[in-house]
């Protein structure tokens, strides 16, 4: 089986920093993957590179089992990003939110619909699509941005440093959705983030 994430020997410098120190993983389909590791380890930066969001010095990154380069569109279409930064509207409720994201990758209204009313309930968030951001937990909030993230079905889900790991209740929602991600091939999630119930880990040093 052809692995969803395949890194090999990555280095990345800061001037005199080493920041990733020939770094490899690789990640089958369908997996729950956690990077460990303080601030200033490398989890950001890993998937940055992964990414191609961020220049490295050295090795090598296959995603879908094709190497990664900036221009490879094709790839990041594929790929849903959730930042440490809670991307959602205050003022838009948690439907508006999702179809405001849809919109930018679907015009068609009807088919759009459909997408908002199966990524809502991907995530379990029915009884909250009225809901305000700015009224909600922080839980709900990065909640909110999941289905944004998977808005055209992407074969990946990248989750980076939510803070919403503070408290196992605050963070229930947003596991059992990232944990759903994993349990419908071809998805897979990258939570860069400290979870215990993360089936492997690897530390980025």
């Amino acid at each position: 089986m052809t692995d969803i994430v395949h890194v090999e020997n990555l280095v990345k410098r800061y001037d005199d920093l080493i920041a990733l120190d020939h770094f490899s993983l690789s990640i089958a389909p369908g997996e729950i993957f956690g990077l460990l590791g303080p601030n200033g380890s490398g989890k950001t930066t890993s998937i940055n590179c992964i990414l191609q969001l961020l220049a490295y010095d050295k090795g090598t990154i296959e995603l879908f089992g094709e190497p990664m380069t900036p221009a490879r569109y094709d790839l990041k279409r594929r790929i849903g990003v959730v930042p440490q930064q809670v991307a959602v509207f205050d003022e838009l409720t948690v439907r508006e939110n999702i179809d405001y994201f849809c919109s930018l990758y679907v015009n068609d209204r009807k088919r759009r619909r459909a997408l908002v009313d199966e990524a809502i309930d991907f995530v379990g968030l029915g009884d909250f699509t009225k809901f305000r951001p700015a009224s909600s937990r922080a839980a709900w909030r990065v909640a909110s941005t999941l289905p944004a993230a998977s808005r055209t079905s992407p074969s990946s889900s990248f989750l980076t440093s939510p803070r919403w790991r503070s408290t196992r209740r605050a963070a229930t929602p947003s596991w059992r959705a990232s944990a759903a991600c994993a349990t419908r091939a071809p998805r897979w999630c990258i939570p860069a983030i400290t979870w215990r119930k993360s089936s492997r880990f690897a530390a980025a040093s």
